[in-house]
């Protein structure tokens, strides 16, 4: 009984470095996180936060909703993708002088 509480432990390991690899290839797109004191923080500062916490609830959830918490981050990466990539095509149409 006691091995099939490891193994679920470390599947639950496996989940959270693969969540967290596929996060920060998703936000590679964004400004490097910063919290300034007069501006609050920016776009990069607040999604890595947010995954933070979503992160957690995953990792200290009850196994009941894990498989939902692990949607809710699958979603998030996802809607962090879309933010990176549209940041990147106004990049490059943004018109130089």
């Amino acid at each position: 009984m006691a091995e099939r509480e490891q193994a679920k432990e470390k599947d639950i390991e496996q989940v959270v470095r693969y969540l967290t690899t596929t996060f920060n290839k998703a936000k590679s797109g964004l400004d490097r996180a910063f919290r300034g004191k007069k501006a609050g923080p920016n776009e990069a500062y607040v999604v890595e936060t947010e995954f933070a916490y979503l992160l957690n609830e995953v990792m200290q959830g009850p196994r009941c909703v894990l498989q939902k918490n692990i949607a809710e981050c699958n979603d998030f990466i996802d809607q962090v993708m879309t933010r990176a990539s549209s940041k990147d095509q106004a990049a490059d149409s943004a018109p130089t002088e």
